[in-house]
């Protein structure tokens, strides 16, 4: 499953009292769907992110790749952060389009659609899902 953020939209007061709701939510998800990535958009923040996957199977991806085998298929997901380090995107960037030994699905999960401009025509991207 793969969550291009905007999970939640609410005043940033309200959402720590949301936080064990949303944790349950992203831990029933997780516990039924073994892949389950995030990133953040632009009305979530990444720690409230990290919070609610804390202690599940959810993986929060901040400006950067994760390899991983979903049914004997190598996978390579990068994970764009809204409004992230510019540095860290570069370098995840990097390593996102570097050759494989096993070469990769290559999915790009992002909040905007128009992040694929930040990626060259030739670059290996097989998927880019957007919020």
């Amino acid at each position: 499953m793969l969550i291009p953020g905007d999970l939640w939209q609410m005043a940033p007061d309200d959402f720590p009292e949301r936080i064990p709701e949303f944790h349950d939510l992203i831990a029933t998800i997780s516990a039924q769907v073994e892949h389950t990535y995030l990133v953040n958009g632009n009305t979530d923040r990444r720690w409230g992110l990290r919070e609610i996957a804390a202690e599940t199977n959810a993986r929060v991806l901040d400006n950067e790749v994760f390899d991983t085998v979903i049914n004997g298929v190598a996978v390579r997901i990068l994970g764009v952060s809204f409004d992230g380090d510019d540095a860290a995107f570069a370098q995840a960037r990097s390593e996102f389009v570097r050759p494989a030994e096993l070469e990769p699905l290559r999915i790009v999960l992002v909040h905007q659609p128009d992040g694929v401009y930040d990626f060259a025509p030739s670059d290996p991207i097989d998927l880019l899902v957007a919020g």
